[in-house]
């Protein structure tokens, strides 16, 4: 019996190392913050003004970069956000190529997500409390995911507010296991 209890623990434990975290850019979101600003650092970030924030390229796009933890110090979240200004119809382009990325890549499957048609008037839309514009993907063999999101920054009913407001992507990786309620 008692062999059986270690070749059980054994199986155990090798299927735990066995499974794969989501990844960024090959860097596994998981580790220490420490860590994980050090891993992207040596692929390019650099440091800004603000400590907890990094910038660099992401599919060609200037990005910001938070890294969340949880409790245990471990890294559970990349968030990055990219901003671009009013054009509605750069930012339908932007967002549509980052799905087709995504879609195309055998590294992901779709979740949920939907192109935006040209010409749609995201501006109006992103005004109201209800319209959202949001797509997820699931990396395959992991508990992980990325959710992207086109929004608009100061998302105001004021019109003079309003009209200064830029257009933003913000993208999500998620390891789902270091979350602090998974």
């Amino acid at each position: 019996m008692k062999k059986f209890f270690v070749v059980l623990f054994v199986l155990f434990a090798a299927s735990a190392t066995a499974q794969k975290v989501i990844d960024f850019m090959g860097i596994p979101i998981d580790g220490t913050e420490a860590e994980m600003f050090s891993k992207l650092k040596e692929k390019g970030f650099r440091e800004t003004n603000d400590p907890n924030i990094l910038e660099g390229l992401f599919e060609d796009l200037p990005v910001e970069v938070v890294v969340l933890d949880n409790s245990c110090d471990k890294v559970y979240e990349m968030d990055l956000r990219h901003e671009m200004g009013s054009d509605e119809a750069l930012a339908i382009k932007r967002y549509n190529s980052l799905l087709l990325r995504f879609r195309n890549d055998p590294k992901y499957n779709d979740s949920y997500s939907e192109l935006i048609p040209e010409g749609e008037p995201i501006g109006e839309k992103l005004r109201s409390d209800t319209h959202l514009y949001s797509a997820c993907f699931s990396q395959v063999g992991t508990n992980g995911y990325v959710r992207v999101e086109l929004l608009k920054s100061h998302n105001w009913k004021d019109d003079e507010k309003y009209k200064m407001a830029t257009f933003v992507i913000a993208m999500k990786f998620v390891n789902a296991v270091n979350t602090p309620n998974g």
